[in-house]
């Protein structure tokens, strides 16, 4: 007898979501070495020379800390 209930089914394997993660991250990574020079960065009243791949990293740390706040506000909602 199996323990699953019917309709049930076992997930084996990366998710869909996981795998457009992962490739993103190594598209990130990829960008990330490519970009290594110098730049000048404003922003509201700092104007600072930067590496543009701390640039980068920083935009995306923030842009995961924002989608996930957002992900889970939509979640408490339902």
């Amino acid at each position: 007898m199996s323990d699953r209930t019917p309709g049930e089914y076992r997930r084996e394997g990366l998710s869909g979501k996981t795998i457009a993660a992962l490739v993103a991250l190594v598209v990130l990574v990829i960008f990330v070495f490519q970009n290594r020079d110098r730049a000048n960065v404003d922003f509201l009243f700092w104007d600072v020379e930067a590496r543009l791949w701390v640039v980068i990293v920083i935009a995306a740390v923030l842009g995961f800390v924002i989608g996930w706040f957002l992900g889970r506000s939509r979640r408490g909602k339902d």
